[in-house]
């Protein structure tokens, strides 16, 4: 499960119907191996562009893809079905990210970014959203302040950049994302609230630079 740096797409993949998800899960309980290779067909994108949002980096999202789906293969059988699986699912992947983000922030507290960066993960190469259509003056304007917004939501500190990503770029319900980062209803949305504040006061200060 890999993906080339020019196949990252901005809009988020429609999550499987629950009853589909079910459909599989069964088959997997009773032995289907070929099942769960369906599981990760479904849900591969949306995993791999959480990641990417919260690690900001493609090699480092590709590694946590995959090391969230063997999470997920090997403590299936906690899944209740208390919740859809689709949140239980952005539970494991949350946290497997922020561990991910811990530990490297761990390991590079004095260190810089590289200035020989490989083109993939460089800002340029960022998730690209622009209409095909639009003429060329429009584009370069559009995915310069996409740039400064994902340079904005990648500043604020872990708790208000998972949640605008959460909802905003990945379009969970509140209740999954108080879920998914063990938190009350109100802490996320007050957090939400928050982080789409600190976004538009980065945007306004350097739009007037």
């Amino acid at each position: 499960m890999s993906y080339p740096p020019e196949t990252i797409k901005e809009k988020t993949s429609t999550l499987p119907e629950p009853a589909v998800v079910n459909a599989i899960l069964d088959r997997i309980r009773q032995g289907e191996d070929s099942a769960f290779d369906e599981l990760v067909a479904l849900f591969q994108r949306p995993m791999f562009n959480l990641a990417y949002r919260m690690l900001n980096n493609y090699e480092d999202a590709n590694d946590a893809a995959q090391d969230i789906f063997i999470k997920v293969y090997n403590s299936l059988d906690k899944f209740r079905g208390d919740s859809k699986f689709s949140t239980w699912l952005y539970t494991v992947a949350s946290n497997s990210c922020r561990n991910r983000i811990r530990k490297r922030s761990r390991i590079n507290q004095h260190e810089v970014t590289s200035l020989d960066e490989p083109f993939e993960n460089s800002q340029e190469n960022k998730l690209n959203i622009v209409d095909p259509s639009a003429d060329a003056i429009e584009q370069i304007k559009h995915k310069e302040i996409k740039g400064l917004v994902e340079t904005a939501i990648s500043e604020l500190t872990d708790d208000f950049q998972h949640v605008i990503i959460m909802r905003d770029i990945q379009h969970l319900t509140y209740e999954e994302i108080a879920q998914a980062t063990e938190s009350s209803m109100g802490t996320v949305k007050s957090r939400l609230s928050r982080a789409r504040a600190l976004v538009k006061d980065k945007l306004v200060n350097r739009l007037n630079r």
